[in-house]
C-alpha cells in the first residue's frame, strides 16, 4: 500500500463524517457570527445545516452583517443559511438578528424563547416548525413568508413592522399555505401588511392590528382593530 493511502482515507473520513453527522452548536459570545471564538468548541456551523444538528444562541449575534439590501453587489446568498433541516434556539437572554435571505426547509426548527429580528426575507417552507415563546421582531424592509406552521405560545409576541404572509414568497408563489396559530395568552401586533389565508389562522390569544389586515382570515379570538380590514374575497370571515 502506498505510504500516503491511510492518511489520505483517514482525512476523507473525517471531512465526510463531519459534513454527514448531526453537530450541536452553542453561540456563547457576542457580536461576530463568523468569529470562532463566539462559538463553544471554536465551531461555526456550515453553511446549511444538516437534519438533526442545533444551533443554541445564548448571546447576541447578527447573521449576513456585511450584506445588507442596497449594498452593490450584495447577493441574497451571502447569509450562513443556505437551507436549514436542523433546529435554532434562541435561548433565554440570547439575540439573534437576520440580515440576508434565510430558508429554513422540510422540517427546520427555530424555537425563540429570547428574541429574533429579522430585517430580510426569510422562507420558512413546508414541514417546518416557528415557536414563539419570547419576542420575534419583523422590521421594517423585509418579508417573512411562512408555508409551514408558526406558533405563538403563552408569552410569545410577534411584532410585524413589514410583510408577514402564510402565502410564501411574493415572487414565487406556492400552492402549500402556511398556519399561524396564536395560543392563549400569544400576541400578534401588526402595524404593516399582514396576509392571511382561509382556514390558516386559529386565534386564542390576541390580534393587534394598526394597518392592513388582508385576505381571507376567519379569526375567532380578540381582535383589536384600528386600521382596515380588507378581506380579498366575499364573503370574507372576521368573527
Amino acid at each position: 500500500m502506498h505510504k500516503y493511502l491511510p492518511t489520505l482515507f483517514l482525512f476523507v473520513f473525517l471531512s465526510v463524517s463531519y459534513s454527514c453527522f448531526a453537530i450541536d452548536y452553542v453561540f456563547t459570545g457576542n457580536g461576530d457570527w463568523t468569529n470562532p471564538n463566539n462559538w463553544q468548541g471554536g465551531i461555526v456551523p456550515p453553511y446549511s445545516l444538516p437534519a438533526g444538528s442545533t444551533i443554541t444562541i445564548r448571546g447576541t449575534t447578527s447573521t449576513g452583517t456585511s450584506c445588507r439590501p442596497g449594498i452593490p453587489g450584495c447577493t441574497k446568498y451571502t447569509d450562513p443559511f443556505g437551507a436549514c433541516y436542523g433546529t435554532i434556539t434562541i435561548a433565554s437572554g440570547g439575540s439573534l438578528s437576520f440580515n440576508n435571505y434565510t430558508q429554513f426547509s422540510l422540517g427546520g426548527t427555530i424555537i425563540v424563547d429570547g428574541t429574533m429580528i429579522t430585517s430580510t426575507t426569510m422562507e420558512i417552507y413546508d414541514g417546518s416548525n416557528t415557536y414563539i415563546n419570547g419576542v420575534l421582531n419583523v422590521e421594517s424592509p423585509s418579508f417573512f413568508g411562512n408555508q409551514g406552521t408558526v406558533t405563538i405560545n403563552n408569552g410569545g409576541v410577534i411584532n410585524n413592522k413589514a410583510i408577514f404572509t402564510n402565502t410564501g414568497s411574493p415572487v414565487f408563489h406556492f400552492p402549500i399555505i402556511g398556519r399561524l396559530i396564536i395560543n392563549t395568552g400569544g400576541v400578534f401586533n401588526n402595524t404593516a401588511i399582514t396576509s392571511f389565508q382561509a382556514g390558516k389562522l386559529t386565534n386564542n390569544g390576541f390580534l393587534s392590528n394598526q394597518a392592513i389586515l388582508s385576505r381571507n382570515a376567519t379569526i375567532t379570538g380578540n381582535l383589536t382593530n384600528d386600521r382596515t380590514l380588507a378581506p380579498h374575497n366575499s364573503p370574507g370571515n372576521f368573527l
